[in-house]
This record gives structure tokens, sequence and C-alpha cells, in this order.
């Protein structure tokens, strides 16, 4: 599941006119979205065995083209179904259906609700400081 959050664009923008250092700051904010949207999923996440809720792993934000990329995953192979719910199967007869928790989509909803305010943040800090002067 991937997101493109058409702000950022303008939020480079506005780290180039403060003269600030565009990877380090986008960087930042990109990691800042995976880490919270990824503890929002944790928190989502059903606990039986607690495995499948230990097993969230992120990966940090890098440049990929003209924009930037972080992610998280889990690989425990019944994840999905635990996401998007299953059929209930007994002696080859569907019985029932387990419905979904639906964290992936509770971590991206966070995320869609407060990336604007973690740029603006980001931004805020720079200005603080100064900028940190841009390549």
């Amino acid at each position: 599941m991937s997101v493109y959050f058409q702000n950022f664009d303008s939020f480079l923008q506005k780290l180039k006119a403060l003269d600030a250092d565009c990877d380090k700051a986008a960087r930042n904010v990109v990691n800042r979205m995976v880490n919270e949207g990824m503890a929002e999923t944790m928190k989502e996440t059903p606990v039986d065995t607690g495995y499948l809720r230990e097993n969230w792993q992120s990966r940090p934000a890098r440049k990929r083209g003209n924009g930037y990329s972080g992610s998280y995953s889990n690989n425990v192979f019944y994840g999905l179904y635990v996401n998007y719910g299953h059929r209930l199967v007994r002696n080859g007869k569907t019985v029932g259906y387990v419905p979904g928790f639906f964290m992936l989509e509770a971590g991206q909803e966070h995320v869609s609700r407060n990336y604007q305010r973690w740029m603006d943040t980001e931004i805020k800090n720079i200005k603080q400081k100064g900028g940190w002067g841009c390549s």
C-alpha cells in the first residue's frame, strides 16, 4: 500500500525558498510519516499471540527519482487475512466470514490526517534554526 501526497512538492518548494537542506528535511518528514503510520497500525493490530504485532518493520526514507519513499511492512503470512478478513471454511464448506481489522488502513488514515501538520512543523523548526544551506 502506498500513498502519494500532493502537497509534498509544495513542501519541497518552501524548503528551497528557506535555503534549507531539502534532503534532510524531506527525509525527516517521510520518516515521521512511516513511524507514526506504523505506530498506529501496530496499535490497531489485534493480539492473540503477539507475533503479528511484533513483526512490523520499517524502512527509512530514501530519495527515489524526484520524490522520497519510506515504508513499513509485516512478513507474517496471515497478516493480510487479519487485515482484510477471510472466509471461514469447515469440512470444505464456507460456514462464515471473519471480518478484517483494517489496521493498515488505520495507519494510512492517521498519516493522511496529520502529514500537513508534520510538514509545517518541519518548516517551523527550520525557520527557528535559520536554515542549513541548500544544495
